[in-house]
């Protein structure tokens, strides 16, 4: 749905088994051979994503492996879209033009190649143009699939994130920023839970679902988010990744860049406000670091730091970027109550839910001052130039 409306929903997981896949992929995608031992079901929230090893056809247009080595395995990862995204090719579509842009911006960040379907066909009907597999239970219901070259490396939740790699990753979001600044696209102006521009709408709707006392933790942050867009001005908008969490940020490096970066899963790309970028990565550091560090939300100030080496914010970003970060905290603790309602032993929607709660309340402990403050300190020290 685009911003003409106002509904958000909570979508469900596609229902589609790895034992069909083997036949599929060999039918649909330019594959002399899938390994079926090496498919392997990977974290996700509302998609269904496999990863998997394959060889394939160089003969075939549209196919490109990652190895110069003929009949030589390389790693995929395939992707099946719930359902309601399924609805909306042309946002799937825009999702792939993002990726093929940012390759041309030669952005030195490692990102994932499309594997286009045979035939891939230049269509203007997007309904011939992608593949589609029905549902394992239901057949009325039918899924777009893509394939995306693996990108290798370590999820940046599986390493001690130092300040330096914390910089890096503010860096290199500033980075894809900037690139994005030069990609739009008519479909990715949409309603969506995680357009930080309809948090209101999303916390107010899902906030019943949440027990006190967080409710009313989060029913603050509302009447601070509505003043906010109230009473700010200047938030500039753009194409966004929108989702840099520890799942989705790569650690690639080796040898002399043991910190270089990547990043993945583009499927929450959105035309919204850009500091809304950095405010999403810094939520998630204080979630994750604020059992390790003293000061998580200091901690976090190196992402900021890094992302204003590539993009200064202006005085509105500035005011609005506090309460940004609160308000991705407050979406994420709702939507996961709302979700954990249908699916109770959903893991991933309580990997950030719970520790979200208490960075919240972290957030809400100081004011835009002390914020501030600790940002000066940080970025007056350079902590990152020795660490």
């Amino acid at each position: 749905m685009n911003d003409s409306g106002s509904t958000v929903e909570v979508r469900i997981k596609p229902r589609v088994s790895s034992c069909r896949l083997e036949k599929y992929l060999l039918e649909r995608f330019p594959f002399v051979e899938v390994n079926v031992a090496s498919l392997k079901e990977l974290n996700s929230y509302e998609d269904r994503n496999y990863y998997f090893k394959g060889i394939l056809d160089a003969k075939v247009s549209g196919g490109k492996a990652d190895s110069e080595v003929p009949n030589i395995f390389d790693e995929f990862v395939v992707k099946i879209y719930n359902q309601e995204d399924s609805n909306e090719p042309a946002i799937v579509d825009a999702q792939i033009k993002a990726l093929l842009h940012l390759k041309e911006e030669n952005i030195n960040v490692k990102i994932p190649t499309e594997v286009f379907p045979r035939p891939h066909q230049q269509s203007p009907d997007l309904e011939q143009k992608f593949a589609f597999i029905e549902w394992d239970d239901d057949s009325s219901k039918k899924s777009i699939v893509r394939v995306l070259s693996f990108v290798p490396g370590k999820m940046f939740e599986e390493e001690e994130s130092t300040k330096r790699r914390l910089y890096n990753l503010g860096e290199m979001l500033g980075k894809l920023d900037m690139a994005l600044k030069t990609f739009y696209d008519p479909s990715l102006v949409r309603t969506f839970t995680w357009n930080l521009k309809q948090g209101g709408d999303v916390i107010r709707r899902f906030n019943e679902f949440v027990e006190s006392p967080e409710k009313e933790m989060i029913r603050d942050v509302l009447d601070r988010f509505e003043h906010m867009v109230r009473t700010v001005n200047g938030l500039r908008e753009s194409v966004i990744h929108n989702d840099a969490n520890d799942n989705n940020v790569l650690i690639c490096g080796s040898g002399d860049d043991p910190d270089a970066l990547g990043i993945i899963d583009f499927g929450d790309l959105v035309y919204t406000w850009t500091v809304s970028e950095v405010a999403i990565a810094m939520a998630y550091v204080i979630i994750n670091s604020q059992t390790k560090q003293e000061d998580a939300i200091s901690y976090a100030m190196n992402v900021l730091a890094g992302y204003e080496s590539v993009i200064k914010l202006n005085e509105g970003e500035r005011k609005a970027l506090p309460i940004l970060i609160c308000a991705r905290m407050s979406v994420s603790i709702t939507v996961a109550a709302r979700g954990l309602k249908d699916d109770p032993n959903n893991e991933y929607l309580k990997i950030h839910a719970i520790p979200a709660r208490k960075a919240l309340r972290l957030m809400l402990s100081i004011d835009p001052v002390q914020f501030w403050q600790k940002y000066r300190k940080i970025s007056n020290g350079k902590p990152w130039e020795s660490n």
